[in-house]
C-alpha cells in the first residue's frame, strides 16, 4: 500500500503594515517655519528702518546749519577777570634784591619789616639763618612751592598757646592761624643757610581769605637782577696795611646795607678837599638794583 502524499499546502501571504503619512505634523512645522521667515524678514527690515533713522539725527544737525556755536561769540562772551593785584604797592627789598606786592590798604613796619591789616592778619619778613620758626604753633607736612622762580618750602600751622618757647596766652593763640614760607636766598648748589622767611599770621575764622590774600602776594614775588650797593663817591688805595682816614671811609660806604645808612655817611668834607671837618653832603652812593 502505498503511502497517501498529503497535499502542499501554500503559505499564506504575509501583509506588512505600513506606517501611515502623518500629514498633521507636517502642516504644523511647514506654518511654523513660514511663521519664522516672516518673522525674520520684519525683525531684518525693522533693523534697517532704526539704522537709518539713527544716522538721519546724526547728520541732520549738520545739514540744517553750520553750528553756530562754535564761532568767536563764545569765546568773547567769557568774562576775563581783572588782575587783582592791580594798584597795589611794592616793596623792594634792595639789600637782599627781591621785590614784591600787598594791598594798599595794609600797613607796612620797617626794621622788622611787618605788614598788617584792621583784620588781625600780619605778615612778617626777615632774612636770616633760620633754625626755628612758629614756636607757638602745630604744623602738619611742609610742601614745595615756587615763588621768585625759586623752590620754597611751606606749611600751614594752628596756634596751641603756651610752650616752653611760646610766651603768648593759650586762649589767644587757639584762634590763630600761621602759614610760613621759606625761600633760598642764593641758588649756588649749596645748601643756602641764609633764607626769606615769610610768616603770616591770621584769624581761623579768615583762613580762605589768608590763603587768597598770600598767594596774590606771592604771585607777586621775584628776585631783581642783583642788589643794590652803596659805593663812595671819593676812591682810594687800601694796599695799606693800616687803614688811613680816606681808606677808612671807602670801606664804611661798601659796608651799609640800607639807603639811609649809605647816605648818612659823612667824613669827607669836598670843598675843602679832606677829612678834616664832615660838610653835612653824603659821602656815598646808593645804587638800586633793575627790576
Amino acid at each position: 500500500m502505498e503511502p497517501t502524499q498529503q497535499p502542499i499546502q501554500s503559505q499564506p501571504d504575509v501583509f506588512t503594515p505600513q506606517p501611515k503619512l502623518n500629514y498633521l505634523k507636517t502642516i504644523i512645522f511647514s506654518v511654523l517655519g513660514v511663521l519664522l521667515v516672516v518673522s525674520i524678514t520684519y525683525l531684518y527690515l525693522q533693523n534697517q528702518s532704526l539704522k537709518k533713522q539713527v544716522l538721519n539725527q546724526q547728520v541732520a544737525p549738520t545739514i540744517q546749519a553750520p553750528s553756530p556755536t562754535l564761532t568767536l561769540k563764545t569765546v568773547t562772551s567769557i568774562s576775563i577777570q581783572p588782575n587783582e593785584t592791580a594798584g597795589w604797592k611794592t616793596y623792594i627789598d634792595s639789600n637782599n634784591g627781591f621785590s614784591f606786592s600787598y594791598p594798599p590798604d595794609w600797613k607796612i613796619e620797617e626794621k622788622p619789616l611787618v605788614l598788617s591789616d584792621m583784620k588781625g592778619h600780619k605778615i612778617s619778613i626777615n632774612v636770616w639763618q633760620v633754625t626755628g620758626f612758629g614756636y607757638c604753633y602745630k604744623y602738619g607736612s611742609d610742601r614745595e612751592i615756587m615763588v621768585g622762580g625759586k623752590t620754597a618750602k611751606t606749611a600751614d600751622g594752628i596756634g596751641t598757646g603756651s610752650t616752653e618757647l611760646c610766651d603768648t596766652p593759650k586762649e589767644d593763640m587757639e584762634k590763630l592761624g600761621n602759614t610760613f614760607i621759606l625761600i633760598p636766598l642764593k641758588d649756588d648748589g649749596i645748601v643756602s643757610m641764609e633764607k626769606i622767611h615769610i610768616s603770616y599770621d591770621y584769624p581761623l575764622s579768615d583762613l580762605n581769605l589768608a590763603q587768597t590774600k598770600l598767594n596774590q602776594i606771592l604771585s607777586t614775588f621775584k628776585f631783581t637782577d642783583n642788589t643794590s650797593v652803596c659805593v663812595p663817591t671819593y676812591q682810594v688805595e687800601t694796599n695799606s696795611v693800616e687803614l688811613t682816614a680816606e681808606q677808612n671811609y671807602s670801606v664804611r660806604c661798601t659796608e651799609q646795607r640800607s639807603e639811609k645808612d649809605c647816605l648818612s655817611i659823612d667824613l669827607y668834607n669836598q670843598k675843602a678837599g679832606d677829612f678834616s671837618v664832615p660838610d653835612q653832603i653824603s659821602d656815598c652812593i646808593w645804587k638800586n638794583p633793575t627790576i
